[in-house]
């Protein structure tokens, strides 16, 4: 029915980024033709720590099966990130945040908080961006906070439409989105 890797030691390095499971900790990962389920994985960079756990369903026959996937950040830097995705961009901060992936393949459902503090994008700063983002329908509910000082804050809440993004149905192909701003 399935297959079963058990990862007792993994080093992954990107540039100057390495990542490694914690000594001693062993990881299940299950698989079958239609899907993977984690158990236990975790990957350490000093005291940032990414956490995964659940089962996503892999495989072109796979569609309509379930996800159950929780993935955790816990004090990642961002330049991290950026170096492992390849990206050129200047930007520095600490994320802390999680998605639980639910729904299916073809029809995905996503749930996630997220918090950057002590920023910065190409030589801009800001104090925190955080907040909530949920994908459902080919559409993203936005709940987010930008602050770049206490005197100067924007907000967006509303929903944004992803018209080529993965669900069955559009629930909505307009924008509907409340920004607020601080004076500038």
């Amino acid at each position: 029915e399935h297959d079963e890797l058990h990862l007792r030691a993994l080093d992954f390095t990107v540039g100057q980024t390495q990542w490694t499971m914690p000594q001693g900790q062993e990881a299940t990962a299950r698989y079958s033709n239609d899907s993977v389920t984690l158990d236990n994985f975790v990957l350490l960079r000093g005291d940032q720590r990414l956490t995964a756990a659940g089962t996503v369903a892999v495989g072109a026959e796979s569609s309509h099966l379930p996800n159950d996937l929780n993935v955790r950040l816990d004090n990642v830097q961002l330049k991290d990130i950026n170096e492992l995705v390849l990206g050129d961009r200047s930007l520095t901060g600490v994320l802390n945040a999680t998605a639980d992936i639910r729904g299916t393949r073809s029809n995905p459902l996503v749930q996630s908080d997220f918090s950057i503090t002590g920023g910065t994008v190409e030589g801009v700063n800001f104090n925190s961006f955080a907040g909530k983002a949920n994908y459902s329908d080919r559409a993203v509910d936005v709940d987010v906070r930008l602050e770049q000082s206490v005197s100067a804050v924007l907000t967006a809440v509303g929903t944004i439409p992803v018209p080529k993004g993965p669900g069955g149905t559009a629930r909505t192909g307009e924008i509907d989105l409340a920004v607020k701003s601080s004076p500038i």
